[in-house]
């Protein structure tokens, strides 16, 4: 398996900033691709008891004689008037007050695991928050960690990167280039992740298929990335072992891309689906129902050109599943 981190994969890789991505060169260094607080009353509680007018002396007859001001007094006491609450502030809000403060690479970054923005309305916070390659640098290599912290992140910081795929500053400092870059370096040792931690493994492959689907130039997908991408596909389904986590991220994957992936010429993908047959017929008794079904129903997606399936088809696969 620690085979698999070598290959055309990072050489088509390594070529997307010289041939596919405008603004690139080869004279670059090494290793470097050109609520409001809710007053809420503060909970005020009320735990006065009027006995009479509070004056234990007085009689009865005192007592009823009670003066119309003192009444008055009384049903104030009984009925204490309430601050009305300050409206909650919507998410448009806080975020347009968010952009006029320049916030910390953290900070962003802080945003960005909470989902609580757009992508769109987090790429706009953080151009506030880059003033310089080093911090440009220091961004990309943040959205990168959260983005193999789970599926979920790195599909959002996927659409995050494709917002930010233009942007540059006027020292020559391109997000782009750096992406791409720390993409290149992470791909190498591809095979030490998917041997140390299966989750991260199967973030990475997510992130970078989400990225391939979502950073096109010119409206059309990056070809080079395209390679990358269906080896990391295809590195995931092997006669040597693949675990059920790996064979679902496969199936979302080919739904989610797989005609981008064809359409960009990827010769990949028949590779997957003949390895997808050898693991089934020379493999089946360390397959179980689950991982079998999932795998049948890639192939014909497959088949399919990655065309949804028939609703009858797809019900028989849920079925099982």
């Amino acid at each position: 398996m620690a085979g698999r981190g070598r290959g055309r994969g990072f050489s088509a890789l390594a070529s997307i900033a010289v041939d596919d991505v405008p603004g690139f060169s080869n004279s670059t260094e090494p290793n470097k691709v050109n609520y409001s607080t809710d007053p809420v009353c503060d909970n005020f509680s009320f735990n006065l008891k009027l006995n009479g007018s509070g004056d234990h002396n007085r009689s009865s007859d005192s007592t009823s004689a009670l003066t119309m001001k003192e009444r008055d007094f009384n049903s104030s006491l009984r009925r204490p008037k309430f601050a009305q609450p300050a409206a909650m502030p919507s998410p448009e809000s806080n975020f347009v007050v968010g952009l006029d403060d320049k916030l910390s690479i953290e900070q962003t970054i802080g945003a960005l695991r909470t989902l609580q923005y757009t992508p769109e309305q987090l790429a706009k916070i953080s151009k506030e928050s880059v003033a310089n390659v080093g911090e440009m640098q220091q961004l990309v290599k943040a959205i990168y960690d959260v983005a193999l912290e789970n599926t979920q992140l790195g599909v959002f910081s996927a659409r995050l990167c494709a917002f930010l795929f233009d942007f540059a500053l006027s020292d020559g400092g391109d997000f782009r280039t750096e992406l791409l870059s720390l993409l290149q370096d992470q791909f190498k040792t591809r095979s030490a992740l998917q041997l140390a931690n299966t989750d991260r493994w199967v973030s990475f492959c997510t992130f970078f298929c989400h990225l391939f689907k979502n950073c096109q130039i010119g409206g059309q997908p990056i070809k080079a990335l395209a390679i990358a991408v269906g080896e990391l596909i295809q590195s995931m389904i092997s006669d040597k072992g693949c675990s059920l986590v790996e064979i679902r991220c496969v199936e979302s994957q080919c739904a989610s891309i797989g005609q981008l992936l064809l359409h960009a010429g990827q010769s990949n993908m028949s590779k997957l689906a003949c390895s997808i047959r050898r693991l089934i017929l020379e493999s089946p008794s360390r397959l179980g129902v689950k991982e079998k079904t999932i795998l049948l129903k890639i192939l014909e997606l497959y088949n399919r050109d990655f065309y949804e399936l028939h609703p009858d088809d797809s019900l028989f696969y849920a079925d099982i599943l």
